[in-house]
């Protein structure tokens, strides 16, 4: 699910991009399974439409609180994570799927679904 915010501060207009994280993380499999099996407050947090991933040249940490302006609604949202955005090339506004749902208000609707299809897999 695809969308925009404005950042209130710095009014920088990012990508929002709405992906759902528990499926990613499984594809992830073991790799550091001690800290990748969520915890019942983990999943919380990523359906709350108001956890948010954001890119490192924003200058957030986990916890921070981040103004934005969403469907020309201001929203205060928590940074649950920041990624590296490649000094702020790639950076974008990240939520779980459902929370994007609520937020940009676009309920039973995906802009893209992506399909990995193993390579044994005849597309025809």
């Amino acid at each position: 699910m695809e969308g925009y915010g404005t950042v209130l501060d710095s009014n920088e207009t990012l990508s929002l991009i709405g992906v759902d994280m528990i499926a990613e993380a499984s594809r992830y499999g073991d790799a550091g399974a001690a800290e990748a099996k969520p915890t019942e407050a983990s999943v919380k947090q990523l359906e709350e439409p108001t956890s948010v991933w954001v890119g490192r040249s924003l200058k957030k940490k986990p916890g921070d609180q981040i103004s934005l302006l969403i469907n020309d609604e201001p929203q205060t949202c928590t940074v649950r994570g920041v990624y590296d955005d490649s000094n702020g090339n790639d950076s974008a506004i990240v939520m779980d799927l459902a929370g994007a749902e609520r937020t940009l208000k676009r309920k039973g609707r995906v802009d893209r679904i992506l399909l990995k299809l193993r390579e044994t897999v005849n597309t025809e």
